[in-house]
């Protein structure tokens, strides 16, 4: 590094006698040249004196006494016991708070007296059977996603919706059949209960219970897929119910949206090669495991020879049909009226029609769904014993579920002016997993493009959704056997045209890289992990991923010079800022980041290059110009630097056990070094846990002050080679 040129405008001891009387400008210690190229300069300490507000200097004792500080009131655990307890039993002290507190428990006491039936109602009845419409296609295809017959699509629409409606708080959201979660509840029924060679359900679509349990009896019982997805559907709800009875809702504050978008863009990849099996009308292998995706794959490319053609025809006609209609035409439609085309509907109408005139599965060998019966299952108690082996992926699904089902909820009660209750809506859930798994469905979730459909629909309030469940009732009870020739690579097609929108989400990369190179790699780290190891697998991979991006952040944080800006009385960072000022003898440093016990090393190996640092260089070691008075020949008054240092506490949001005592040795080693240690700006809980941890015992109090302008002040006053008489000792920059 190159010595700087001492400057000729800043007075020495000898000069001060001489400048006294004479006119001086408004920052005489910045030369002419500097001010006109905004290079900082070091200037005397005058010059700290503020230009608008002012008050005497002070250290934090002081500073204290003055402005009278009150120390904050802590509840005794014991009473904050009994007042939660007391607020636990409340509902139970008399019958008008037992009938609050119910009112309260189902939202839809509360907003259905009040609904505008004049004004909301038709827009209600229109939202309900555009959703309705798409819940039909939709539901059946996911079913098979799920693993169950195509049937119990109709159930997971109807129940969850219907159980919804009375229990939630969003207005606009669709719950019933979702792919991702479709496909995670697919991929555990498929571990519990296996299938055969050729990828089909064991014969009557059942298994054997013995090999499940640890049980040592020899007595088997047959299980079936929608059992095992249906105690999925249990745990589910078991899992959300104790999140919200504990408030776990903030967890899913862990999921941020890139190891969302991460995940079920990822998930969606699995989503799509799990339907080209159906598409080309082929028998492959199901697969499990690490990489299985590839396999499945691979085992693709082999089978395609002997691909069904008229299954690969209706799959590509029907995906150009419903890619036209829902990327060219709806779009035009839209201008026109608010609803939608529902072309999944019309396509399978078609489709079905013309699979049952031509009879289809029997001329070409075309799988059809075959089986739709008429009617309701009766209700039936899931496997108990069974919970055991699905809770692991019940919590899964449940963390998925509750991470897109509340973002969805919070993004409509934003654009609409409205409050939802997140822990309702936790209950909300759980009511609507437990209660449906009694009925044979699959795990249900927000769906994401019906939510947008029935807010673009013109839904007011959850009404809608009785609507929704009205049109599923009548295909249900006497229109279901209609879809017996419904060809399955229709479905498939559906499936992966719904698809676009999760494969769109791509595109966050490229806004992602420049904003932040962490945030774009918590992306890719979900949406690799995801695709090449296993759905269950590569969630728990991203939610780890992004947790230990934040432990790096804060144990390898940043740290930076400041320096006060010519004529004010602010500290920035000195390598952002060029028309800066440096004091003789004092330096100022920020820790931006907690004081934990991950840095408190790299806290202390940064203090002591701020002590011993170059005050023309930079936190990361570039130069910073500085004009030096070039009357000044003695060394140690340029290497003055080192002797006071400033250390600005505003960066520590919280400081642990281990931070204290970093504080306690960083202050004992620079005092050995001759280097005075001085500490500004700490934020009021920080002053409290260092008085009740001991601290001031080893680092006096005097050495702690209200803002940095108070330190310098003080550290200047301290120095010998600043005269004292050269300092306002009176007023202080607040």
């Amino acid at each position: 590094m190159t010595t700087d040129k001492i400057s000729p405008d800043m007075p020495v001891k000898g000069e001060e006698a001489e400048m006294e009387g004479q006119p001086q400008e408004k920052d005489p210690f910045i030369p002419q040249s500097s001010r006109n190229s905004h290079r900082p300069s070091i200037e005397a300490d005058e010059n700290v004196v503020s230009w608008t507000n002012k008050r005497s200097a002070m250290n934090q004792e002081d500073f204290d006494s003055k402005y009278i500080y009150q120390e904050p009131h802590y509840e005794h655990l014991g009473r904050t016991l009994r007042v939660s307890a007391r607020k636990f039993c409340e509902p139970c002290s008399s019958g008008r708070a037992l009938l609050h507190a119910v009112i309260g428990f189902m939202p839809i006491l509360q907003w259905l007296p009040k609904y505008s039936w004049k004004i909301d109602l038709m827009n209600d009845v229109i939202g309900g059977l555009t959703v309705g419409v798409m819940h039909v296609p939709q539901g059946i295809a996911y079913a098979v996603l799920s693993g169950v017959e195509p049937v119990y699509g109709l159930y997971s629409s109807f129940f969850p919706a219907l159980i919804y409606m009375f229990f939630g708080t969003s207005r606009h959201v669709s719950v019933g059949s979702f792919a991702v979660v479709s496909l995670m509840a697919g991929l555990a029924k498929r571990r519990i209960l296996p299938e055969d060679s050729d990828g089909q359900q064991q014969s009557s679509g059942s298994a054997q219970l013995g090999n499940l349990t640890n049980d040592t009896s020899n007595a088997d019982e047959e299980l079936t897929a929608i059992a095992v997805v249906s105690t999925i559907t249990l745990g589910i709800g078991l899992v959300q119910l104790l999140m919200a009875l504990l408030r776990l809702q903030f967890l899913t504050s862990y999921l941020s949206d890139q190891v969302v978008s991460g995940f079920t863009t990822g998930a969606a990849v699995h989503v799509f090669v799990t339907q080209l099996d159906d598409i080309f009308g082929i028998k492959i292998p199901k697969r499990s495991g690490l990489g299985y995706l590839f396999l499945t794959l691979y085992d693709i490319v082999l089978t395609i020879p002997k691909a069904n053609t008229v299954s690969v025809l209706v799959s590509v006609c029907s995906i150009a049909f419903l890619y036209i209609g829902k990327e060219y035409v709806n779009p035009l439609v839209k201008k026109k009226i608010p609803v939608q085309i529902p072309f999944e509907l019309i396509v399978l109408i078609i489709t079905t029609a013309v699979s049952y005139i031509f009879s289809l599965k029997e001329t070409h060998d075309l799988p059809i769904v075959e089986i739709v019966p008429v009617g309701f299952p009766m209700p039936s108690l899931p496997k108990f014993d069974l919970l055991p082996r699905v809770i692991g992926d019940a919590v899964g699904i449940s963390v998925v579920i509750v991470a897109v089902h509340v973002s969805m909820c919070k993004m409509f009660a934003k654009k609409h002016d409205y409050k939802i209750d997140a822990g309702q809506e936790l209950y909300a859930l759980s009511f609507m997993g437990i209660g449906c798994s009694f009925f044979s469905v699959y795990p249900a979730s927000t769906g994401l493009a019906r939510s947008l459909v029935n807010e673009g629909a013109g839904s007011k309030t959850l009404l809608s959704s009785l609507f929704s469940c009205a049109l599923l009732l009548i295909i249900i009870l006497w229109l279901g056997p209609l879809l017996q020739p419904l060809p399955m690579c229709v479905l498939a097609s559906i499936i992966v045209v719904a698809l676009k929108g999760m494969f769109m989400k791509l595109s966050e990369l490229k806004v992602l890289w420049p904003l932040s190179k962490i945030d774009f790699l918590i992306w890719l780290v979900s949406f690799v992990a995801t695709v090449g190891y296993d759905v269950m697998p590569g969630l728990a991979i991203s939610i780890v991923f992004a947790l230990l991006t934040t432990v790096f952040r804060s144990q390898w944080p940043r740290w930076h010079m400041l320096a006060r800006l010519s004529e004010t009385s602010d500290y920035r960072d000195s390598e952002r800022y060029a028309a800066t000022s440096l004091s003789f003898g004092v330096r100022e440093f920020r820790f931006d980041a907690p004081l934990l016990f991950t840095n408190v090393d790299r806290f202390k190996a940064a203090v002591h290059r701020a002590a011993s640092s170059d005050p023309r260089s930079d936190a990361n070691g570039g130069d910073v110009k500085v004009e030096v008075d070039r009357h000044t020949t003695d060394e140690a008054q340029v290497n003055s630097f080192t002797k006071h240092l400033v250390v600005d506490c505003s960066g520590f949001t919280y400081v642990d056990y281990m931070g204290v005592h970093a504080i306690k040795e960083i202050y004992d080693e620079m005092q050995k070094q001759g280097v005075q240690l001085y500490f500004a700006a700490a934020k009021a809980p920080l002053l409290d846990l260092f008085r009740t941890s001991g601290l001031y015992e080893s680092v006096s109090k005097d050495h702690f002050y209200p803002t940095i302008s108070d330190a310098v002040y003080f550290a200047q006053s301290a120095m010998k080679e600043v005269p004292l008489q050269r300092i306002d000792k009176q007023r202080l920059t607040d």
